[in-house]
């Protein structure tokens, strides 16, 4: 997520759900089935705009996913100094 809208973007399954057109119906939310689904279908909406910006395979994903938890302890630590 934060590969795609940046560290500054909410990134909730509920903000993602939103951002992709996927329902999670009330009573589905906050149970095992429910939130995999959701999260299934936010990732089934994410691959494009990953492959977009060049993130194929599960490598280049985390990759990308280091990439960002090292640009979060940075600014973290820039934050606390």
């Amino acid at each position: 997520g934060a590969h795609l809208f940046g560290t500054q973007e909410s990134l909730t399954l509920d903000t993602l759900a939103e951002r992709f057109g996927v329902t999670i119906p009330p009573e589905a939310r906050h149970t095992a089935l429910g939130d995999a689904r959701a999260t299934a279908l936010v990732l089934l909406g994410m691959i494009p705009l990953l492959e977009d910006d060049g993130v194929r395979t599960l490598r280049d994903a985390l990759a990308a996913s280091d990439k960002q938890a090292r640009l979060r302890r940075r600014m973290a630590a820039q934050m606390g100094a």
